[in-house]
């Protein structure tokens, strides 16, 4: 399915625009949406899903007008996976998404479906057992088979491997790729592990708008020759950077090694950049050339 959103905006009650003018268009594979705290990505997620309806603006899919006639094929061809989820505590694990998946009105191979997806999750083992008596990560795994058990075309997940291990986080990820090969799943993350892992393009919004919109590898090319690294120690100082454009800083033996940005030529061993790097810069290049948080004005590479 093809989904477009045309112009959309959200205004919430005293005039606290949330979402500014957003224009995108999704079709099959794995795309990542990533950006702070704050900047409308639950907003925008749950007005794909028909949550909650935009101030102003449009949505198609598959070339058709979302309108009220449209709305319940439109509903019957997303899943959606909210960063909080109801369950019921006493229902069994296999119970409560036998409830979630009557609740899409389809009852074809219903517990070939569950064990299915139960596995793929590996909870299989764990279908008896009291959602009240499950992990944060177990109960994450249960959100995303209620969104997935229906097989949408378009699935629309937030924060989905939060709480999880590495290896969970890891097959998680498998099972989204997969299943982006013939299906269209925006994934809503701060992880940008899980986004460089999974997605072919990114969505990033920032203060309601958005500042970037295309492939992974062309955001990773935008950062490249603007990437340094170097290292210090702490009775020397670096005059040409300041706090806001470091990326990371890790100190060993008292020598204080980071990874930063410049959108200027600099005299530093430049590095190859991967997405983090392309985000900070993207995201905090405007602040490059502030003249607070300087950190000094000796260089020791």
């Amino acid at each position: 399915m093809q989904i477009e959103l045309h112009n959309i905006n959200k205004t919430y009650k005293k005039g606290n625009q949330v979402l500014s003018n957003i224009n995108l268009s999704l079709n099959s594979g794995v795309t990542g949406l990533l950006g702070p705290n704050g900047a409308g990505k639950t907003t925008l997620m749950r007005i794909m899903t028909t949550i909650i309806k935009e101030t102003s603006g449009s949505i198609t899919f598959d070339g058709k007008k979302l309108t009220q006639d449209t709305l319940a094929e439109f509903r019957g061809k997303i899943g959606y996976m909210p960063q909080e989820f109801g369950f019921y505590p006493n229902f069994t694990v296999f119970d409560m998404i036998d409830y979630y998946y009557s609740l899409n009105g389809s009852r074809e191979n219903t517990k070939q479906k569950i064990l299915k997806y139960l596995e793929l999750t590996n909870l299989q083992k764990y279908s008896k057992r009291k959602m009240k008596n499950l992990s944060g990560g177990m109960k994450r795994r249960v959100g995303l088979i209620q969104a997935m058990i229906k097989e949408p075309d378009l699935l629309i997940i937030d924060e989905p491997t939060a709480g999880l291990d590495t290896e969970e986080r890891r097959n998680i990820r498998q099972l989204l790729m997969h299943y982006g090969k013939e299906h269209n799943v925006l994934l809503s993350t701060h992880l940008i592990e899980d986004i460089e892992n999974t997605c072919g393009n990114i969505i990033l919004l920032e203060e309601g708008t958005i500042k970037y919109n295309g492939s992974i590898q062309q955001m990773i090319q935008a950062a490249q020759n603007h990437i340094y690294t170097t290292s210090y120690y702490e009775d020397n100082e670096i005059s040409e950077i300041n706090d806001s454009q470091i990326i990371n800083k890790t100190i060993h033996d008292g020598k204080t090694f980071i990874r930063f940005f410049s959108k200027d030529e600099l005299n530093f061993p430049k590095t190859q950049p991967n997405l983090e790097d392309a985000y900070f810069y993207m995201k905090g290049c405007k602040y490059a050339d502030t003249e607070h948080n300087k950190i000094g004005d000796k260089r020791n590479t």
